[in-house]
């Protein structure tokens, strides 16, 4: 690196020359058009990153360099691998192809790379902290999602909430559906029945829903207060939470999927706290330690999070260990892919929380002994029926082998061998993004008592038909890591069906169940209909970035390659539960915004933080940017 900082100006004219090479390949458009191939294009870039590329590399440390430059060649390979796919609609062929995925990715890294390493090396300055209160938050997040509210008043009927609330009618619940969810929505619904109105039950939902997601998202906003963060970037994180159509579409939506990402935000944050100050936190939960942890075990201490355990009184400690708990039986049973978001959560906590792994096994596994109990209670009360939800994870073999059908490569008897799988022959058409068709159309029966068999099958044709296989697995979520994917507006085989678009608002006419739905703002109405059926937003390409599923990814992976250049790696389990989800979804059988809200959700608030310093040790005043 010291190289590179002492020819910082010849190396980043090379850097900025090879990005300008490699930057028609990363956006969607061909690469081969005039536009590019005249060159101005190539010296505007140069021009533009040549000052800033040559900045880092005299003044940014080597580790930020270098995490700077990891996140840079991941980000580019996805911009690389997603434009392929969005422009030829599928992978090329042939080695020039393969040399060239290689060869994009490397050619941009270095010049994105110092760019990024120039915002890592961004110095702390000293600013008076904030002191609203979390209500305040709230409020002003609530006083955003009232014109929507009222625009769907008392609240949106979509996914699967007609689902769920006939379960309520037929006394005959499910597995298929998360149960907790069920009896918390069906509960408030027979509520508002008792009283001779279900549409009281939909109000008593919504409002319910607006109250807990709104107030986690403000807990979010007052917990990056807390740590000094600055007045703009509070105000850009409050107003993204209440005017982006994805917090206050899903605020007013019946599905599950509000609530299960409030209770990760949540948890998320509160493993960022035990991992910043675990003495302090396991005291302020009124959890004493089990031993002292080893000299050798640094331990961050602050003003804020002092150790004294007098200082917290007994309400709060109770309040705060009950939050856990709540977010940690959320977290598992709102969702019936939550388990997904330990996955990756627990064993790192548990490598990263050194000195106090003991009492944060106890605290975890008393959570979730806890989840256990409140499922099994669900189960005795409910008796729910046994539903194979095992047939979800056939989305990526059957999509896999309904490409490889249609390759027009297969002989005949191997067709015939695929097609006596299937009910119909409609599930053997591809949608590249959608694997319902080809899942759905299995032959469950078959499935059930042979499925050994299916995936026999795919894998016979695995290795000839590789190509097919990688190609429909990445068109199945590529819009969960490229930025400009705009597949969620256009997955639906049915044409009649993409009038969905980004977000489903008002779905399903339920008047016959006696729930009636009203509009007293019309035109914030047709302005959701703009954006969440037509995607209006798509007109926008800068814009259109607030709406994509796949940059809140982004941003938590460069809010982690920050943390890590910022020699506080051990902070990174806070994102993995929302990490752990999103790998779920990879294979699951689409990419829809609403499973990324939990990415949504935790984004701004990780990013901040990343680029705080750890507590000052003052009371006058905090740490910011």
């Amino acid at each position: 690196m010291s190289f590179l900082r002492k020819h910082a100006a010849p190396a980043a004219a090379l850097f900025c020359a090879l990005f300008a090479f490699a930057a028609p390949y990363l956006i969607p458009a061909n690469p081969d058009s005039a536009f590019f191939r005249g060159g101005v294009w190539g010296a505007l870039l140069v021009a533009a990153c040549l000052y800033p590329v040559w900045q880092a590399l005299r003044r940014a440390e080597p580790r930020e360099l270098l995490c700077g430059m990891g996140w840079a060649l991941l980000f580019s390979l996805a911009l690389s691998l997603g434009s392929e796919l969005f422009i030829y609609n599928g992978l090329l062929r042939g080695m020039g192809s393969l040399l060239r995925r290689i060869a994009v990715p490397l050619m941009a890294a270095p010049a994105l790379g110092a760019l990024s390493a120039r915002l890592f090396s961004a110095k702390p300055r000293e600013t008076q902290a904030l002191r609203f209160p979390l209500w305040s938050y709230a409020l002003v997040i609530l006083l955003g999602w009232l014109p929507v509210w009222l625009a769907f008043f008392p609240g949106m009927i979509n996914y699967d909430f007609p689902a769920q609330y006939q379960q309520h009618i037929d006394h005959a619940y499910s597995s298929l559906h998360p149960l907790l969810h069920s009896a918390l929505s069906n509960g408030l619904m027979a509520l508002g029945e008792a009283f001779s109105s279900p549409t009281l039950g939909l109000l008593l939902n919504t409002v319910l829903q607006m109250l807990m997601f709104s107030f986690a998202l403000a807990y979010s906003c007052a917990f990056v207060q807390k740590r000094g963060a600055p007045a703009w970037a509070l105000a850009a994180m409050t107003a993204a939470y209440a005017l982006l159509p994805i917090f206050s579409t899903m605020a007013l939506s019946t599905c599950k999927d509000t609530l299960f990402s409030a209770a990760l935000l949540v948890l998320s944050l509160q493993a960022f706290e035990l991992l910043e100050a675990p003495e302090a936190f396991f005291r302020k939960i009124g959890l004493r330690p089990l031993s002292l942890p080893s000299k050798s075990v640094k331990t961050q201490a602050s003003p804020v999070h002092a150790a004294n355990p007098s200082q917290f009184p007994v309400k709060q400690r109770k309040a705060t260990l009950f939050l856990f708990l709540l977010c940690v039986v959320g977290t598992a049973l709102l969702r019936n892919n939550g388990l997904f978001a330990f996955a990756l959560l627990i064993p790192a906590l548990l490598i990263a929380a050194r000195g106090w792994r003991r009492q944060t096994a106890l605290l975890l596994a008393a959570c979730l002994c806890a989840a256990g109990m409140v499922n099994g209670g669900l189960t005795l009360l409910l008796h729910p029926s046994r539903e194979n939800t095992s047939f979800q994870l056939y989305s990526i073999p059957a999509q896999q082998l309904v490409r490889a059908y249609n390759s027009g490569t297969m002989s005949d008897a191997d067709k015939e061998e695929i097609r006596s799988w299937y009910v119909s022959d409609e599930g053997l058409a591809v949608y590249p993004h959608l694997a319902d068709p080809a899942k759905g159309y299995l032959d469950r029966e078959r499935i059930q008592h042979s499925g050994g068999d299916f995936l026999a099958l795919w894998q016979k044709h695995a290795k000839t038909h590789a190509h097919e296989y990688l190609e429909a697995f990445l068109m199945l979520n590529v819009g969960s890591w490229y930025p400009d994917d705009l597949s969620q507006s256009t997955i639906y085989p049915d044409v009649s069906y993409n009038d969905k678009g980004y977000l489903q608002l008002q779905e399903t006419d339920m008047r016959a169940y006696g729930i009636e739905t009203t509009c007293f703002l019309p035109a914030v109405r047709d302005l959701f209909e703009q954006i969440c059926r037509r995607n209006s937003y798509q007109k926008y390409p800068l814009v259109s970035l607030l709406f994509a599923v796949a940059t809140p990814f982004w941003l938590i992976l460069f809010a982690c390659a920050k943390l890590i250049s910022g020699r506080r790696a051990r902070m990174l389990p806070a994102a993995l539960g929302a990490l752990g989800v999103w790998l779920s979804y990879l294979f699951g059988p689409c990419t829809l915004p609403r499973y990324a809200l939990p990415l949504f959700c935790l984004a701004p608030a990780l990013l901040i933080l990343s680029f705080l310093p750890p507590y000052c040790e003052r009371s006058s005043g905090l740490c910011t940017f």
